[in-house]
């Protein structure tokens, strides 16, 4: 079942997605869309885990990516193709919205261009290339979106290590990461009231 909802899922959500998929394209918008939304419910039915459980953690029990991912790549190699396009006028009518984005930050170009800005180490020659009308490195590229996509699971790591440190776990295992599975989900649920146990555990780092 998830590799039938790789193979034709994915494909049918990215459909004409370097048009209208712009505006979903920046860090921290990953579940802005309805049809994100309704892909990580199927992907929980397959699962069979509650609507409760984190996105990301259903995004990486499957091996998947979220669709902002495919989006973003389907939209630079889109705007590649238009600068090595052989009409014209499509090439006249980029160069205008590439202008346009100086001042309109609705716009196809400027929306594309700000969602290098937060997350991606190589963010200003993304964005300055993209604004010069010169091809975007797509390997280059592909790497740094896949590198902010894992941010979540740096900073976990990070307050998962801190959380064994402080509590006096030692070394690796199922211990080190039963806490580092704890002080995740921790992070993202964020819950008002913790239970006892997890108050007692819980420290900030």
């Amino acid at each position: 079942m998830l590799w039938l909802s790789k193979v034709y899922g994915i494909p049918a959500g990215m459909y004409a997605s370097q048009v209208w998929g712009s505006v979903y394209l920046s860090e921290g918008s990953e579940f802005g869309s309805q049809l994100q939304k309704r892909h990580l419910c199927s992907l929980r039915r397959i699962l069979g885990v509650k609507n409760s459980t984190t996105n990301w953690a259903v995004f990486r029990e499957c091996g998947q990516e979220p669709l902002q991912f495919f989006w973003f790549r389907a939209s630079i190699r889109f705007f590649n193709s238009m600068l090595d396009s052989n009409s014209e006028t499509l090439r006249r009518v980029l160069k205008a919205d590439l202008h346009l984005a100086s001042f309109d930050s609705s716009c196809w170009s400027a929306q594309v261009s700000n969602a290098f800005i937060n997350g991606l180490q190589s963010s200003a020659m993304f964005k300055q290339e993209m604004l010069r009308a010169t091809q975007v490195p797509m390997q280059e590229f592909i790497c740094d979106l896949r590198f902010r996509h894992l941010k979540v699971w740096r900073e976990a790591d990070l307050v998962g290590n801190c959380l064994v440190t402080n509590r006096g776990f030692k070394g690796s295992g199922p211990l080190q990461s039963c806490a580092l599975c704890l002080c995740f989900c921790i992070c993202l649920c964020q819950p008002p009231e913790l239970p006892l146990p997890l108050q007692l555990l819980w420290s900030p780092c």
